[in-house]
């Protein structure tokens, strides 16, 4: 049953009826169906609905009578917009009749025509739950990358042929029932670069290796048309027959166009850290009158041993977090190379090659005018 309804009724017979009223209400002339209706889904924490209605006129003033029951709208959000004859009709005022879901629209019309109009408003009830699905090659090089977007409408209100915006992929006409959930597909990548990194963070775990699957947001991956929401990614590989196995899952934050997600695979077994500070040492020691050290430069030491037991090399990156003003002293190994992502976080890159050769790389840093 519909709940948003609206009449319509000139200014003559308004003048022969009591003051606005609901028994009023019910005897003026409703106003045609709405034949184009709109929900858009791009603001996480609004819907907007967009209607437009064909009215008919009546050369002078009129009053329009807009309202709702059992739905959540936000008065204050609804905006009154005419399509056919902007130049010629106009809407003069809107009032809200005390303590009703409704409003009343005054519009000019220099005679009596049909109108198109255009009526906007947030509605509240919806759900919305983003979620994806990617199936990896045996290989792990490439992968299907499908997102649905779930639609929940708790919002009092049954929707006809409505066009379905939610910001990112494909748009929709569907029927929306209240109390109706629908899941739709998004978009769907169907070769999707895959690159799967191992990310070393002593900070966090200095014995364990986790991997985890870029997906980066750009053309080059065919991607990068919008930013991707957040949301649950399940993870599948082929498998030598062919079959579907599940890896995993994880969550993927919003991620912009040029940006990339990482997507946590587990931990790696084949792929070992041992970490060790071979020295944490003072320098340039300053000391007050009384001999207390009152400042120095920290000097540390750090060695990584790293093997990789896969038959495919590799390549580690190692997260480092040093605090405060600090410098690289030393940073050596094969197939070593770094770039410091902010002033506290260096990233070390080692290529590794398969089966097993350790590879030895050395890290010095120097904190600067550190306190006793």
């Amino acid at each position: 049953m519909r709940r948003i309804s609206g009449v319509l009724i000139i200014l003559a017979v308004v003048l022969l009826v009591m003051p606005y009223s609901v028994s009023a209400r019910v005897k003026l002339v409703t106003l045609p169906d709405r034949d184009v209706i709109g929900i858009a889904l791009d603001n996480p924490n609004y819907t907007l609905v967009t209607e437009e209605r064909v009215i008919t006129l009546q050369s002078g003033i009129n009053k329009i009578d807009f309202s709702w029951q059992g739905v959540s709208i936000d008065p204050s959000s609804i905006q009154f917009e005419i399509l056919s004859h902007k130049d010629t009709v106009k809407m003069l005022n809107v009032s809200y009749p005390p303590n009703e879901n409704a409003l009343v629209w005054e519009v000019y019309s220099p005679q009596a025509m049909e109108e198109r109009i255009r009526i906007y408003y947030l509605m509240g009830g919806f759900g919305r739950v983003v979620s994806y699905r990617a199936v990896t090659d045996q290989e792990e090089k490439q992968a299907i990358l499908e997102s649905y977007f779930r639609l929940s409408n708790r919002s009092g209100e049954d929707f006809t042929n409505a066009g379905i915006r939610v910001g990112y992929g494909a748009e929709w006409q569907k029927n929306l029932k209240n109390g109706e959930t629908r899941e739709m597909l998004s978009f769907q990548n169907p070769s999707l670069p895959v690159n799967k990194v191992y990310i070393y963070k002593p900070a966090v775990d200095d014995k364990k290796v986790p991997m985890y699957y870029e997906v980066r947001n750009e053309i080059e991956s065919g991607l990068g048309q919008f930013k991707l929401p957040g949301g649950k990614v399940r993870i599948f590989q082929r498998d030598s027959s062919g079959a579907t196995i599940f890896i995993g899952e994880d969550w993927m934050k919003d991620t912009p166009v040029k940006e990339k997600s990482e997507l946590y695979l587990g931990v790696a077994r084949d792929v070992v850290v041992k970490r060790s500070i071979m020295s944490d040492k003072r320098d340039r020691v300053v000391r007050n009158s009384n001999k207390n050290v009152v400042l120095f430069d920290r000097i540390v030491n750090i060695q990584y041993e790293i093997e990789n037991f896969k038959k495919e090399p590799v390549t580690l990156k190692i997260v480092e977090t040093v605090p405060d003003y600090w410098k690289i002293e030393e940073l050596a190994g094969p197939s070593v190379r770094h770039e410091k992502k902010d002033s506290e976080t260096l990233e070390i890159f080692v290529d590794l090659p398969p089966k097993g050769e350790k590879q030895v790389v050395n890290f010095v840093y120097k904190q600067i005018n550190q306190l006793p």
